[in-house]
């Protein structure tokens, strides 16, 4: 009777702490700001100065995001837009625009799911509030949401 209770301790113990490891793609990153990013979003680095005098979609900028299936709205067929806090959000300008294919029609203000790598893109290009931060992006995949 002992003999099998120990084998069903060591058996609730194994599943309880597969069940708590956490997954590296479930991990909440957080901004500098102490943030969190939305899903889908890893940071890489947040620390690296990065040469503010390159080009804007220069490969030498520093990576700052990875973005996996990330859900956002796509504006004017090259910036990617995602919600981030209540009141502000977080802007991707598409780099790679030429190679996207934009088959689903008039897709201004349209919910898309995207993924790829972020660069540093040296705080506001365009915008103040409510746009928290900006980035250069090189997508990798984008469908209609």
């Amino acid at each position: 009777m002992q003999k099998k209770l120990i084998i069903y301790q060591i058996s609730l113990f194994t599943i309880l702490f597969s069940l708590s490891c956490s997954k590296e793609e479930d991990e909440i990153y957080y901004s500098i700001n102490g943030i969190p990013y939305p899903k889908g979003i890893k940071v890489i680095d947040q620390a690296t100065l990065n040469d503010c005098t390159l080009p804007w979609c220069a490969s030498d900028r520093i990576t700052r995001l990875e973005l996996n299936d990330v859900v956002g709205i796509l504006r004017l067929d090259s910036i990617l837009q995602i919600g981030f806090t209540s009141d502000s959000y977080i802007e991707f300008h598409i780099c790679n625009k030429s190679s996207i294919d934009f088959n689903f029609g008039s897709a201004e203000h349209q919910k898309v799911k995207f993924s790829g790598t972020a660069r540093d893109a040296c705080g506001y290009l365009f915008n103040g509030y409510p746009f928290e931060e900006e980035y250069f992006i090189s997508v990798t995949k984008l469908e209609l949401f």
